[in-house]
């Protein structure tokens, strides 16, 4: 998928799009007060179960 942007077309990395949809859904179920930190925990927690 890309995106045109002043003229320079942009192409999303492959699995940035899933990334986000997770991170989306989980900020819909969650609704923290502060985003940004539950979606450095989500990373987070994405990282280890990685490892």
């Amino acid at each position: 998928m890309s995106f045109p942007f002043s003229g320079t077309s942009l192409r999303l990395p492959a699995g940035f799009q899933n990334l986000l949809e997770g991170l989306a859904l989980e900020v819909l179920r969650a609704q923290p007060t502060d985003v940004a930190a539950f979606a450095a925990q989500h990373f987070q927690t994405l990282l280890e179960q990685r490892e």
